[in-house]
């Protein structure tokens, strides 16, 4: 769920302090227009990305209407705007529940969902597979210590 971390975070409520810190830092970049509504919960805007680690693949097109990489000071407000996100639990789960709502309109995904829901949450390792992992490891890993 951490490549999805864009999507699932809370983002910034719409006429809050941080909504109002986040215009006045886009505004020194020209980019006051690139916050969107949070389509997990109302009322709140997040930067457009499913993962928060694009932030610094991000290019942008310029006037002649070539595409060049943003700049370090470009990256690091965007950085700013994710430190203003809502970090309370009580908004975090209120957006895990609408993705798992959405996530389960899609047949195919519900069907996998509900398996992975169906895993039991406890994993013991058994003495032979704790040998047949060692020599695997062995036989990849040349060198791989001896087993106890």
């Amino acid at each position: 769920m951490q490549n999805l971390d864009g999507y699932l975070c809370t983002g910034i409520e719409r006429n809050s302090d941080n909504y109002r810190q986040a215009i006045d830092l886009l505004k020194q970049y020209n980019m006051v227009n690139i916050l969107v509504d949070h389509e997990l919960i109302d009322n709140f805007v997040r930067l457009p990305l499913s993962g928060i680690a694009q932030i610094d693949e991000l290019s942008k097109v310029n006037q002649i209407g070539i595409n060049v990489p943003l700049s370090q000071d470009e990256k690091n407000c965007l950085h700013r705007i994710v430190e203003l996100y809502d970090t309370s639990d009580e908004k975090k789960n209120v957006v895990l529940e609408n993705f798992y709502e959405k996530f389960d309109t899609y047949t195919a995904l519900k069907t996998i969902h509900d398996w992975w829901d169906r895993i039991p949450n406890s994993l013991s390792i058994t003495s032979i597979g704790r040998v047949l992992g060692h020599a695997n490891a062995q036989k990849c890993y040349p060198g791989f210590p001896p087993l106890d």
